[in-house]
């Protein structure tokens, strides 16, 4: 069964791409979901239902037969099965949304009843017999019990009640939590209402119930009706905002019926970029017409975002740590060298008791703890604590580049899906299908195919005596009439790209006389091209390490990563290739694989200079569009270039052209107009006045012939923020007296960090790109870094890049900017670094949090601590080999210990000792945070020596936690 991401394309008329993950196997099953509980029956619906409780969506698909409620089912179609039960006498059911057992029996007491087969079972034929029997009292009252609402008191609405209102039913439980607290308050109550609606955004509900009406039905549990009305709180406005991309994704704004899902899907809309919803209609693969799927689709396509930002966080914060340290992992490899040959001696070891044995052991023991010596002093220049953090670190870097590899993988195989999904819906074509078929008899390849395997069959002749040979003058003339029909199927590709595919059988293909014909073959391999790349994505997903087979891909990953050739990365991920090959572990993947690999990898006509996709485009473009540049300096035409690269005060111009995703040609129109660019880069920069320097800069910018809108845009932006570092910049050239400083002189007066942070803000996200800026701004001397240089800027630019998450401080610095106060950014970052020193801070935690960690020694925490007792142990388990922690822990797995880890002790240390960390949203936890002095598990396939002890509801529990999820909470 394929466990891929789907992604769905609208019907024409409705809304744009869509992206769902679905089970194949329930991908035709309808459902009845909470929303159609809301949706009334109109007066003019064809049904036979009459009760009014019974008259919506859920119960109108009942009776359709496309769905029945059963066991365990959840929801308030339940709770309405309820109340009829109740009505009708059966009263052990009670007032709940869960179909339990009761339920189960009380249905098929009804079903024997009224001569139903009694499965236990909703159905068509048990809705409307008791639709019957309900509706046999026509003036029956609603009883006391039936509603939480009384008869005087209107029901929650956000405006006043029309006729195209709908009726939203909460159901809250008895003794009902909201945020792990009894909802006790009129707010606390409508937000765990929008809660359910799965609404992110706040709504103004009216009447406010009191306390003690809210405690009232919080104590007997029932059922809240929220009535939404979309005249007064209307949608249309936002929609109408939104751009074309995004906006065909809202069916009718004005609708009540769907409003509250309209809204959400609105909410989910204004989380992605332009760039994003391209990126997203690139991944079509499917037509859906169902908001559900079309609100899923948005949410798995932001929660993988969002993973894919936080693993390209976790290989930026890595690649940092080990950039530049080829010199130190040359040292390593040759210390685990070393270890293989001359392993420690130990007792039990020896050959013989002879002096000559002992001094043989004292020499090979006196080389290792030299070698470790000088390795571990090193390591500790360059800001590693032991041979075992750099390991970690190693290993990270591995687990990352795989990570990222897949994903490259997986998005350019959701290309190629839907590069077949548009040829599929041309099969509903008959022009596009009578026009091909057409084109397939008037290439003459089936003639050529036939003509040259004819003669290629007869150029293998036979001598008197039995002896075989080709005739290769023969052979040679079939196999260029061979060539021929493919060259003319290839040149079908402006009809469909599907000719070029390797796998495509042009032979076959050649042989189509009809439309009909046609249409099969192409459905078939298509359908066939769909399941082989379902089958590489499921692949890549569950087994990572199959990467290092895919040669195409493992290139291409190589070359988005601009991974080097010698460089500490290159070496980290060439010794675990050979590593792997020689253990041939490796798993053979089927040639077709390898083929789709192959397509997926070519398939685009240009080669983007730069990746597209928003602040990661820029990751590694600095250094691209430097070299690209250097390498135009020797074509004549581009002889202006160097006004751009050699200019220390234009890098920002640079940094504005890497920011735009250009392939080569775009990039060679620009720098065609590098003369022109830099005039006005330097105009900018030597003017006074900011504000007309802008204005100015446009205008000489628009008046440059072909220079697309889209640069003209990314330089003015880079200009702005240029002027902003420029000001703050000025004060600490002020206090030092120089125009420009190099490092290491730079992190001891702050402008390090201030340049780190300028640099964040500019979209420089990697650490290469930063040192590529620090070098052409002439920051970094021409001879380089030594280990204790390197290490200060690594550090400034992580302490930025932990800025960058703090949104408070974000916001205080960025008022300080725009405010020019030089002395409000110093202390800012001054903060930031006193921070840093000390060890770690607490973004999120609230005063009580902070103090209790203070005197956390006291007698009622004491006391919580003894009472707890241990809690569940069966997610986060030892793994019975480390192998198994790394492979149970990936890819959102739960975390996994050592095989050798004692977690009662460990877990009793964590809570004696850890810090102790309240959550702002659940302060019905504790969480404790410690560091063992070993790695004791794995976490998302990452080695950690941290552990996040809990203790929730009088049970205590744990697991290892890595230090990228422990950032959430402690930053270091």
């Amino acid at each position: 069964m394929s466990r891929h991401k789907k992604t769905f394309a609208p019907r024409a008329s409705r809304s744009g791409s869509q992206n769902i993950h679905r089970k194949e196997d329930e991908e035709n099953q309808e459902k009845i979901t909470s929303q159609d509980v809301t949706i009334s029956l109109a007066k003019t619906e064809v049904t036979q239902i009459t009760y009014s409780l019974f008259r919506n969506r859920a119960f109108k698909k009942v009776e359709n037969g496309s769905v029945t409620i059963k066991f365990l089912e959840k929801g308030p179609h339940v709770l309405i099965l309820h109340k009829a039960l109740n009505t009708l006498g059966y009263k052990a059911v009670g007032n709940g949304s869960s179909f339990w057992k009761e339920t189960k029996m009380a249905l098929i007491s009804f079903q024997q009843k009224n001569n139903i087969t009694a499965t236990g079972i909703f159905n068509r034929e048990t809705l409307l017999k008791m639709d019957e029997v309900l509706g046999k009292s026509k003036d029956e009252k609603p009883k006391k019990d039936d509603a939480v609402l009384s008869a005087t008191e209107k029901p929650k609405t956000n405006n006043s009640i029309d006729d195209d209102s709908v009726i939203y039913t909460i159901v809250v439980a008895k003794n009902q939590k909201f945020n792990g607290k009894l909802i006790q308050t009129d707010e606390d109550l409508n937000h765990f209402a929008e809660q359910q609606m799965k609404l992110t955004r706040h709504l103004k509900w009216n009447p406010k119930f009191t306390d003690e009406k809210v405690k009232d039905i919080v104590a007997k549990g029932g059922s809240v009706n929220y009535r939404i009305s979309a005249k007064e709180h209307t949608i249309e406005k936002e929609t109408e905002a939104l751009s074309p991309n995004k906006k065909q994704f809202i069916r009718n704004p004005a609708s009540t019926a769907d409003y509250i899902q309209n809204t959400r899907i609105l909410d989910l809309l204004k989380q992605l970029s332009e760039e994003e919803m391209a990126d997203y209609k690139n991944k079509v693969s499917k037509e859906t017409n169902d908001l559900t799927a079309i609100e899923e689709s948005l949410k798995s396509y932001i929660k993988e975002r969002d993973k894919n930002l936080r693993n390209r966080d976790e290989l930026e914060t890595v690649k940092t740590k080990l950039y530049g340290l080829e010199d130190l992992y040359e040292e390593y490899a040759a210390y685990k060298s070393l270890l293989s040959y001359n392993r420690p001696v130990h007792s039990g070891q020896r050959f013989s008791t002879s002096k000559i044995e002992d001094e043989r052991i004292e020499r090979i023991n006196a080389r290792n703890n030299a070698a470790e010596e000088k390795l571990t002093e090193n390591l500790n220049k360059n800001g590693f604590k032991s041979i075992s953090e750099f390991e970690s670190f190693i290993k990270r870097y591995e687990t990352a580049f795989e990570t990222e590899t897949v994903r490259l993988g997986v998005e350019m195989l959701q290309s190629y899906k839907h590069t077949l999904y548009q040829e599929e819906k041309k099969l509903n074509d008959p022009v596009f299908l009578d026009r091909l078929s057409q084109s397939i008899i008037k290439s003459g390849a089936k003639e050529n195919y036939e003509t040259g395997t004819s003669i290629k069959n007869s150029s293998k002749k036979v001598l008197e005596h039995g002896i075989s040979y080709i005739d290769q003058q023969e052979y040679s003339l079939g196999q260029s009439k061979i060539d021929n029909a493919n060259k003319s199927i290839n040149q079908l590709s402006s009809q469909t790209p599907l000719v070029n595919d390797p796998a495509f059988d042009k032979e076959e293909f050649a042989e189509i006389s009809n439309k009909t014909d046609l249409k099969a073959f192409l459905n078939e391999y298509i359908t066939s091209q769909n399941e082989k790349v379902d089958r590489v994505i499921n692949n890549i997903k569950e087994n990572p390490e199959h990467i290092y087979e895919l040669d195409n891909l493992f290139k291409a990953s190589y070359e988005k990563q601009h991974i080097e050739k010698g460089s500490i990365y290159d070496r980290i991920i060439t010794a675990k290739y050979d590593r792997l090959k020689g253990l041939k572990i490796l798993l053979a993947i089927c040639e077709g694989i390898f083929a789709l690999a192959l397509i997926v990898v070519t398939w685009g006509a240009a080669t983007p200079v730069v990746i597209a996709g928003g602040a990661l485009s820029l990751a590694v473009s600095i250094n691209v569009a430097y070299e690209t540049i250097n390498e135009y300096k020797d074509n004549k035409e581009f002889h202006d270039v160097g006004l751009l690269s050699d200019d220390p005060s234009l890098v920002w111009v640079v940094v504005a052209i890497a920011g735009v995703a250009l392939d080569a040609a775009a990039l060679g129109a620009v720098l065609k107009s590098a003369k022109p660019i830099a005039a006005a880069g330097k105009a900018f920069n030597e003017a006074e006045d900011a504000t007309n320097a802008i204005a100015k800069l446009e205008s000489d910018l628009a008046k440059i012939e072909g220079l697309e809108e889209r640069v003209q845009q990314n330089i003015v932006r880079q200009a702005k923020i240029q002027a902003q570092e420029k000001k703050i910049l000025d004060g600490f050239v002020k206090a030092r007296q120089l125009t420009y400083a190099t490092i290491p002189g730079l992190p001891q007066a702050g402008e390090l960090l201030a340049r780190a942070v300028f640099a964040i803000r500019k979209g420089i996200v990697t650490f290469d790109s930063f040192i590529a800026e620090l070098k052409l701004a002439k920051v970094i001397k021409e001879t380089g870094l030594n280990p204790e240089e390197l290490l200060a800027v690594k550090n400034a630019f992580e302490k930025a890049r932990t800025l960058a998450k703090d949104e408070k401080l974000v916001a205080e610095l960025e008022k300080a900017i725009a405010e020019n106060d030089v002395a409000k950014v110093k202390s800012l970052l001054e903060e930031i670094s006193t921070d840093a020193k000390k060890g770690h801070t607490y973004p999120e935690l609230d005063e009580q949090s902070i103090s209790f960690n203070r005197f956390r020694d006291k007698k009622a925490h004491r006391t919580e601590i003894a009472n707890a007792k241990p809690g569940d142990y069966l997610k986060h388990k030892k793994a019975k080999t480390v192998e198994q922690a790394i492979k149970f822990s990936k890819n959102g797995g739960a975390a996994q210990y050592l095989p050798d880890v004692n977690i009662n002790a460990l877990e009793k240390l964590a809570l004696q000792k850890g810090t102790v960390f309240i959550p702002k949203n659940n302060k019905n936890v504790t969480y404790f945070f410690y560091k063992s002095n070993r790695i004791i598990g794995y976490d998302n396939g990452i080695p950690t020596e941290w552990i996040r002890a809990e203790i929730s509801s009088g049970f205590h529990h744990s697991h290892p936690i890595n230090t990228n999820r422990l950032s959430k909470y402690i930053n270091f």
